[in-house]
């Protein structure tokens, strides 16, 4: 797998698991 595709999955899956997680956290 192309190591840069897993980063941007991982990365994706962590910002969901936060919203999920701190729905108050959000940046914006």
């Amino acid at each position: 797998m192309n190591k840069k595709i897993f980063c941007i999955l991982v990365c994706i899956i962590s910002l969901i698991s936060l919203a999920i997680i701190f729905p108050w956290g959000w940046p914006i």
